[in-house]
């Protein structure tokens, strides 16, 4: 069966409301956010993918436009470093969290239980100070570039900050995703 409709004061169909409705339950809206948010950072990869794809074929068209036509632009020798570094920071955040990133499993593979999940934790506690210093280090690279007004002179002038503010948001992101990641290894039962 159906519920009854409830009456409350002020309703227009004479006081009467309808039945409530199923409403998802709390772990299914947990899966819903969390493909949610793994669509996000796939959609996130792609994007910076297609960057680093962009910064290859960059770098080709300076190739055959110096080969073939001994014509050379200044940016087509800084674009493609420009998206190869902006790609590889702003990816190394999500690709820590699918476990893709560069790690020594060796030691961890021959451990059993607590001592398993302590290394594991230790690890992740690593890579988080890691993360916090390197971004507070990029804040203040960034800051001073900044500061002092710094540009990258080729045939337009680029500010380097601008340029180099992927250091500090990358690592930001790299250390949002050290914090999850650390997170997880805790509540995560022993193996």
């Amino acid at each position: 069966g159906k519920e009854n409709p409830v009456p409350f004061p002020g309703a227009p169909s004479g006081g009467m409301r309808p039945a409530p409705k199923n409403r998802p339950n709390r772990q299914q809206r947990g899966r819903a956010m969390k493909s949610l948010i793994d669509r996000c950072i796939k959609g996130w990869i792609v994007f910076w993918s297609a960057v680093f794809f962009i910064g290859v074929f960059i770098n080709f068209l300076e190739i055959i436009l110096r080969f073939f036509f001994s014509y050379s632009i200044d940016l087509f020798y800084d674009i493609p470093v420009w998206c190869t570094v902006w790609a590889t920071l702003l990816v190394s955040g999500p690709i820590l969290l699918d476990g893709e990133h560069v790690s020594i499993d060796a030691l961890q593979s021959l451990l059993k239980g607590g001592v398993k999940k302590a290394f594991s934790i230790l690890n992740a506690a690593i890579v988080l100070v890691f993360g916090i210093v390197f971004t507070y280090g990029g804040i203040l690279f960034v800051s001073e570039l900044y500061r002092f007004n710094t540009v990258y002179t080729r045939s337009i002038s680029v500010p380097s900050w601008l340029i180099e503010a992927c250091v500090p948001l990358g690592l930001f992101l790299f250390t949002c995703c050290a914090v999850y990641d650390l997170y997880k290894k805790i509540m995560k039962n022993n193996d």
